[in-house]
């Protein structure tokens, strides 16, 4: 004799829980004092049957009251819209923006060193860290490294070259 039916499971049987019908021990508990609360607000039980059917004293029950009442506040607050701002997008546009910032510093100090050199003023002496009483002379600049700063001060834009001519890349 065959047990399976042509319709389905039998009515016999127990239909599988879906996965979203499964909790957790938790989950359960959770739901058992949310239960416990709203019976007690919609006049069903009083305080202390609901504390006893939680096996949890009076005072804790009405602890746990106020907190449930206070989510009910917070989650009827009304909702931003648009989304959020993220840990991960804030910290990529900060990033952007320090990236941004550096290459704007470094355009500045270059105009500045070249509006001194046109200008004929003599450049400021950079602090120099102090190595065993020596001074270490500042090295001339190249055409090459000339060359590579004019481009690096020109806005991006589709005439301005990736690669650097004349600039070897580092080894």
């Amino acid at each position: 004799m065959n047990d399976e039916h042509p319709e389905g499971p039998s009515p016999t049987s127990e239909p599988e829980p879906k996965t979203s019908d499964v909790f957790h021990a938790s989950d359960v508990e959770m739901r058992r004092r949310a239960a416990a609360v709203l019976e007690v607000l919609g006049g069903a039980l009083t305080p202390a049957e609901a504390a006893q059917a939680l096996t949890i004293s009076l005072p804790r029950y009405y602890l746990l009251e106020a907190r449930a009442l206070e989510g009910l506040v917070a989650a009827c607050e009304p909702r931003p819209r648009g989304r959020g701002p993220s840990m991960g997008r804030s910290a990529q546009a900060l990033k952007r923006e320090n990236d941004r910032l550096r290459q704007d510093l470094t355009r500045t100090q270059a105009l500045a060193r070249a509006m001194q050199r046109a200008s004929g003023i003599p450049e400021q002496e950079q602090d120099t860290p102090i190595t065993d009483g020596r001074i270490r002379r500042r090295r001339r600049p190249h055409a090459r490294a000339l060359r590579a700063a004019k481009i690096l001060a020109l806005p991006p834009g589709p005439s301005t070259p990736e690669v650097l001519p004349g600039v070897e890349p580092p080894p």
